[in-house]
């Protein structure tokens, strides 16, 4: 299997191109079995892993800390299913507000 560099624009302008396909199936094509098959359920709780790995990294705000240590456990995810993910840097000012207020004729409004 090659190995294919893409940028992060390359990437997801594919992934609007796959979401657009899968959007123009029928209705029912999405219908869930009454009784799931032992690999839909295997699915199932495997997105429930990756939603409850991701909810417990904490609160997500572009970089900080949590946000670091969100992308390296993706490349993780991404590497535990055989792939060879490519991190991409760059440079962000952040400004964290500490306190904001605004006072309005003597009342104070937080």
């Amino acid at each position: 299997m090659g190995c294919y560099a893409i940028d992060r624009r390359t990437f997801l302008a594919g992934a609007g191109i796959v979401a657009v396909v899968n959007g123009s199936r029928p209705p029912q094509a999405f219908a869930q079995e009454a009784v799931p098959s032992s690999s839909g359920m295997e699915m199932q709780r495997r997105i429930g892993n990756v939603i409850h790995g991701y909810e417990e990294q904490g609160f997500h705000r572009t970089g900080t800390t949590v946000d670091q240590i969100s992308g390296d456990w993706l490349m993780g995810q991404v590497r535990d299913i055989g792939l060879d993910p490519m991190g991409e840097n760059f440079s962000l000012s952040r400004i964290d507000p500490i306190n904001a207020s605004l006072i309005l004729n003597g009342r104070k409004i937080v």
